[in-house]
């Protein structure tokens, strides 16, 4: 079927093929990459990308240390006691705002965020942490995006929008 199967393997690190790749997809693996790392994965995937490739992502922000009871216990951690090691665990807490403007800055990649879903029946805590970037109570509640991106060179003009 021409699918290869490679692991471990660190995408931050490296390019997952020297082959040009067609369709990239996740699934609530985004956030669990630790916020020094996101960059320069996206980076990779996009390098990886063929000339008519694509990548879609869908990526959950709420705590996954206690989803149901408390998804937005992630944000009263000090940046300096939320480690690596937490992010990986229980979500990187960066937010749909800096979702979208991470995606832009990344070089032929044309995004475009497809759908957005919010948690309004939990409660916020009472002290969010300054080291949170977000714009508003929404974007706090914002709790999965659907983010679709397409290669884009300087040759190609652009068939998304940054919305």
């Amino acid at each position: 079927m021409g699918i290869e199967y490679v692991a471990p393997i660190d995408l931050s690190q490296k390019l997952p093929s020297k082959e040009k790749i067609d369709f990239i997809f996740s699934k609530s693996v985004l956030e669990h990459v630790p916020v020094d790392d996101v960059v320069p994965l996206l980076k990779n995937l996009v390098d990886s990308l063929s000339e008519d490739g694509f990548m879609f992502h869908l990526i959950h922000l709420l705590d996954h240390k206690n989803l149901k009871e408390r998804p937005f216990d992630l944000f009263v951690y000090q940046q300096e006691a939320y480690s690596r090691e937490l992010q990986s665990r229980w979500g990187n807490r960066i937010r749909r705002s800096e979702w979208k403007q991470i995606f832009s800055n990344i070089k032929h990649l044309d995004s475009k965020f497809i759908f957005e879903w919010s948690c309004k029946d939990r409660e916020l805590p009472d002290k969010i942490d300054s080291s949170i970037q977000y714009t508003d109570e929404e974007d706090l509640r914002i709790s999965h995006i659907g983010v679709v991106g397409k290669f884009t060179s300087l040759r190609k003009v652009n068939s998304y929008t940054n919305s």
